[in-house]
């Protein structure tokens, strides 16, 4: 009976373990990944250009984009149409950029 309530016990926390181990990595993509367009964020290149430099020792380079009078775009047309325009740039982008573009 012991041994049985041990196993229930036991399995009990392996469940309660890989729910947490489960969420804290959706936390951790979800700070280093835009939930829009799936496109990496700030923190994220800086997290990677530091890993790259440690185990390589090797310069490295970013691109970073400005989309002149995007404000304009959700003032006149609506959020939902800057949110189109969001997704279209990152995919036209990522054909272009390789998989290093997109997680």
């Amino acid at each position: 009976m012991l041994i049985a309530l041990g196993g229930i016990l036991m399995a009990i926390l392996s469940a309660w373990t890989f729910k947490i181990l489960r969420q804290k990595n959706i936390f951790r993509l979800s700070s280093q990944i835009d939930g829009l367009t799936g496109v990496s964020n700030r923190a994220h290149f800086v997290e990677c250009g530091v890993q790259a430099f440690k185990t390589t020792q090797k310069n490295a380079g970013v691109v970073l984009f400005d989309m002149d009078y995007f404000k304009s775009v959700n003032d006149t047309f609506g959020h939902a149409a800057g949110d189109w325009v969001l997704n279209t740039v990152a995919v036209t982008q990522g054909r272009y950029a390789g998989p290093a573009w997109r997680r």
